[in-house]
């Protein structure tokens, strides 16, 4: 299987991959930018279904928008010990919140869930601050 996201691991690319196609068959504009060590101290398993359900979530919060405002972004690298994941969505309901210091529209409300993060000194996955 040829996949369009090239992060490092193989597994996660898959995943990421996969969802990416069906987000934009939802006609959703989805740009990834990850970078993933080959070898993680969570279980490759673990990982998948994190950036999955993640996926499936942001994928969700973008039904019923116009497809101009539909989007996902998701970004992964290491900081440090740790693997930092974040994902930014359009979403069509919700509380308004503030984007660039200003209230948007309900319709561009953004959500962010970052900082999923693992440590290289434990072997469980914890939620970072």
């Amino acid at each position: 299987m040829d996949t369009p996201i090239k992060s490092g691991n193989a597994m996660a690319d898959a995943i990421l991959s996969s969802k990416m196609s069906l987000a934009q068959a939802h006609g959703i504009d989805v740009r990834v930018d990850a970078h993933i060590p080959i070898k993680l101290r969570i279980s490759e398993l673990d990982l998948c279904c994190v950036l999955g359900n993640l996926f499936d979530n942001a994928i969700e919060a973008n039904d019923g928008l116009p497809e101009a405002d539909c989007m996902i972004r998701v970004y992964m690298d290491m900081k440090g010990t740790q693997l930092y994941i974040s994902f930014t969505n359009a979403s069509s309901g919700g509380k308004q919140r503030k984007v660039g210091g200003a209230s948007a529209p309900p319709n561009q409300t953004r959500g962010t869930v970052s900082g999923w993060s693992t440590s290289t000194r434990s072997s469980r996955p914890r939620a970072a601050t």
